[in-house]
């Protein structure tokens, strides 16, 4: 009978000992699972720092590419002012050159217009992107918190195994279940 008790106290420590470890598993896989929410969290404020910079720095080149087409725009407009009034020219043809500088002006305004549309557009759709890849990458996965319940019945189902282990035929709980079900 000593062998019996000794089994079932050291299945009793072995039970034990397991619930603790697997509080102690689930607290580190919660942590793990945090870690990685947070790190993605970063990666994803990265993502979002990247392309607000990229927004910006269009909307310089845009603006800048504005005021060039302006400048540029003034300076053919004196250049053809300068050039019709030293050849003594005056009318229709003047007024036409100025209207296809001014036409140049309005087509290189509206390509731009339409660049930037463009970029906002694939911006757009770039943080879209962003944002379903964060919500994609979010670890959400349920991690199960050990049961001293289930942990308690397990090792009951040990005791009685090892209980039976030592007992003589007919007499084995499964024996005795088994007598309750004929009557």
């Amino acid at each position: 009978m000593s062998l019996m008790y000794a089994q079932m106290g050291l299945t009793t420590l072995k039970a034990g000992l397991g619930h603790i470890a697997a509080k102690g598993q689930f607290k580190l896989d919660k942590m793990q699972q945090d870690y990685n929410n947070a790190m993605q969290a970063i990666a994803t404020a990265q993502q979002n720092n990247a392309l607000t910079h990229q927004e910006v720095n269009a909307r310089d080149a845009s603006v800048r590419a504005a005021q060039s087409v302006e400048l540029q725009a003034l300076q053919d407009k004196s250049s053809a002012t300068a050039s019709a009034a030293s050849a003594g020219v005056r009318g229709g043809s003047v007024r036409a050159t100025m209207n296809g500088l001014s036409r140049s002006r309005m087509q290189a305004k509206f390509a731009l217009q339409e660049r930037m549309k463009s970029q906002a557009n694939a911006n757009t759709q770039n943080r879209r992107n962003v944002a379903m890849s964060a919500v994609y990458s979010k670890d959400i996965s349920v991690i199960p918190r050990p049961s001293a319940a289930s942990a308690l019945l397990g090792l009951s189902a040990s005791i009685i195994d090892i209980y039976d282990s030592h007992q003589p035929e007919g007499q084995k709980v499964s024996d005795t279940l088994a007598g309750l079900g004929r009557d």
